[in-house]
């Protein structure tokens, strides 16, 4: 089975009544049909809704920490595309990945701010990054019902589901 289609069915069995926590989702996907890699990315908007409407096929994170998804998301790794305050809207793949570390911002924004589509207030807002984490996503999936979760932190990329073999993180705080 398509691995993008066994998280979407498997997320086809929240609805908005039930409001999962994550440790409810991770639990769900814990399936030997899943053997990808699943993240849950936060978006804000316009560029949620860019990557919605296809127009926007890259996505970054920039930190001055080594955190996910730097070194901790590969090729083939779905992402659920969840809303700032808001629900998971939908799903994607991850079809290519560039990891940099050390990097000078403004070679970065030269060579990807396109890509990116973004503009010089991101590039100044991340000036002292030291990890970047660039991903080629494709196979946009908007789901029919959208997901509200009960997530309380504030962090803007969390692991759901390794991929078998691949020990990055530990789950246990959100089991």
């Amino acid at each position: 089975m398509n691995q993008l289609v066994a998280v979407q069915s498997v997320l086809t069995t929240f609805n908005q009544a039930f409001h999962p926590m994550i440790s409810d989702i991770v639990k769900a996907l814990n399936i030997p049909q899943i053997s990808a890699g699943v993240h849950l990315g936060v978006f804000t908007e316009p560029y949620l809704q860019y990557i919605m409407d296809i127009m926007k096929t890259w996505e970054s994170r920039l930190s001055k920490h080594k955190i996910a998804p730097y070194g901790k998301i590969i090729v083939g790794d779905i992402i659920l595309l969840k809303k700032s305050c808001g629900p998971i809207v939908g799903l994607c793949q991850v079809m290519d990945i560039v990891s940099l570390n050390n990097f000078d911002i403004n070679s970065l924004k030269q060579e990807y701010a396109a890509l990116l589509m973004a503009g010089d207030d991101f590039f100044q807002s991340h000036e002292d990054a030291l990890y970047a984490t660039l991903m080629k996503i494709d196979r946009v999936t908007k789901l029919e019902s959208p997901i509200q979760i009960q997530k309380k932190d504030r962090l803007g990329w969390i692991i759901l589901h390794e991929r078998p073999g691949m020990n990055f993180v530990s789950l246990e705080s959100y089991r």
